[in-house]
């Protein structure tokens, strides 16, 4: 399901009723992919307010700070989305991404554990938690994570480099 919100199927609301919901979506992301952040955020937030439990959007609304270069807001949206879908590993993944790139390995890790609970065979996120793991001196974990990492992402040269070294510095 494309709109994707933290509703079962039974409460779900008829599509109909969904549609300017939807059409304001769509436009937010053409904003978004226009380089328009600002006012991509601006109709994603219009998106929220009208449900906040609307996963996709929030996620989206998250990306859409990122790209503006408001991380901590991003971080904050893609919290709230966890809050509402505690399954939605991409932003686990993104809230990760963000520590990596401060360089906060310990804060990183534990995102990345989260995305792994749910999807255990993602390569992005095995390969992100290896590098966090290794920057950590972690080096069991890192080897066994970036193994598996590069089981899934077998034309990954980063993934095959991180491997190597984290094998180096653990012996």
């Amino acid at each position: 399901m494309l709109f994707r919100s933290a509703t079962s199927a039974a409460n779900a609301p008829d599509p109909k009723d969904k549609l300017p919901e939807y059409c304001l979506y769509e436009q937010a992301l053409s904003d978004q992919y226009a380089g328009n952040f600002e006012a991509a955020i601006a109709i994603f937030r219009k998106v929220v307010a009208q449900d906040p439990h609307n996963t996709l959007a929030r996620y989206s609304l998250g990306d859409s700070y990122l790209r503006a270069r408001h991380p901590d807001e991003a971080i904050r949206e893609w919290t709230a989305t966890l809050q509402f879908d505690p399954e939605y590993a991409p932003a686990d993944e993104a809230i990760g991404a963000v520590w990596m790139a401060r360089e906060q390995w310990a804060k990183a890790r534990p995102y990345f554990l989260q995305a792994l609970a749910v999807a255990p065979q993602d390569g992005t996120a095995l390969l992100q938690l290896g590098i966090a793991e290794a920057r950590l001196s972690m080096w069991q974990q890192s080897v066994d994570h970036l193994t598996a990492a590069c089981n899934q992402l077998p034309d990954s040269t980063q993934c095959q480099q991180e491997l190597t070294n984290a094998k180096k510095a653990g012996h």
